[in-house]
């Protein structure tokens, strides 16, 4: 469905993905991240805080990562119309006892950098107020990979059911 006929905040997943992308690829050069999205998905609808959550996603994984390295994203649909995006980076990867804690806001490795700790909170809030989840893995080589999986668009979620 075109943009202007979709609900306020509602927009094609290609669409969320290059409004979300934009600002980032201004500040770290649009050379640096690469998609591979399913072209099925492409005209996925597609709430624009799902591309606010993959901004801060981006952001973090281009911080992470030294100049010359590579952000990439991926988007496949999972059974029963589930969506996942992965976004995975080339940084030195996030330690197995600093998951949890990266989702705290306030949490940064990055304060004499000016990092405010809220990126990734910010991204679990909304994405989680949509009914999806975000999970991060630092692989022990290097790189994090940051897994979004949302619920299709007007579904409630299973975490909605069994809490209900």
């Amino acid at each position: 469905s075109r943009s202007c006929e979709a609900p306020p905040g509602v927009s094609s997943l290609e669409e969320v993905l290059e409004a979300s992308l934009s600002s980032v690829a201004q500040r770290h050069g649009a050379d640096r991240v690469r998609r591979n999205i399913e072209p099925a998905l492409r005209r996925l609808r597609c709430h624009e805080n799902v591309g606010r959550s993959l901004s801060h996603l981006v952001e973090n994984g281009l911080q992470a990562s030294a100049p010359d390295r590579l952000v990439r994203i991926a988007a496949r649909e999972l059974e029963e119309g589930w969506v996942e995006l992965v976004v995975t980076d080339e940084g030195p990867g996030i330690p197995r006892d600093l998951v949890n804690a990266a989702f705290e806001p306030g949490f940064t490795t990055r304060r004499n950098e000016g990092g405010t700790g809220v990126g990734l909170s910010v991204a679990r809030e909304m994405v989680e107020a949509l009914g999806g989840r975000i999970d991060l893995v630092g692989s022990p080589t290097g790189g994090t990979r940051a897994t979004l999986r949302m619920p299709p668009m007007g579904s409630t979620s299973r975490r909605d059911e069994e809490t209900a």
